[in-house]
């Protein structure tokens, strides 16, 4: 979800609107899209919708399948192994 945040603070600084300019724009108050960039909360995906409109892009979601929990755990592993070496134990 930080990426998505981030992607709609640079594109409210690349537009020159304020926090407020956002806020007021998508009818929420000043205080949720602060700490919705700021990371303080885990905005709601209607939030998320209403800033992104209000910075003139809709918000598109799709469906991907489930990792297994097995996936998972290769994953991890390989990105301790990158991390802090496959001697990591």
């Amino acid at each position: 979800m930080s990426d998505l945040i981030g992607d709609l603070r640079q594109a409210r600084l690349d537009r020159g609107l304020t926090q407020a300019d956002v806020a007021d724009a998508a009818g929420l108050p000043r205080t949720t899209v602060k700490d919705m960039e700021a990371g303080v909360c885990v905005p709601l995906l209607s939030t998320v919708e209403r800033v992104t409109a209000a910075l003139g892009y809709a918000l598109s979601l799709r469906r991907l399948p489930a990792m297994s929990s097995h996936d998972i755990a290769a994953d991890l592993a390989a990105l301790t192994d990158e991390r802090f070496g496959a001697d990591h134990d």
